[in-house]
């Protein structure tokens, strides 16, 4: 899961750089990866927003989901493989 929302920040930075119409096939793969990984990406996201706005204005328009998605999946597979050894 964590090289899903990675390649869909990359894939994400590349389509905004282009700024043209993508391939197809391009769509279909952005398709895909925002279909898997904004179930976990958007209650994050929902959830940070408010505690990065009180922060500082700026704060609002960096996206820090993928970041806590990414880590949160970190850390519970390090408590599963805690729990299982």
């Amino acid at each position: 899961m964590s090289l899903a929302i990675l390649a869909r920040i990359i894939l994400t930075l590349i389509l905004q750089s282009l700024g043209s119409q993508p391939h197809p096939i391009v769509t279909r793969i952005t398709m895909f990866l925002v279909a898997i990984t904004e179930p976990i990406l958007g209650p994050l996201r929902d959830l940070l927003r408010e505690p990065t706005r009180k922060i500082h204005p700026i704060f609002e328009r960096l996206d820090f989901s993928p970041m806590a998605a990414i880590l949160l999946i970190y850390l519970v597979q390090w408590a599963l493989r805690r729990l299982l050894v």
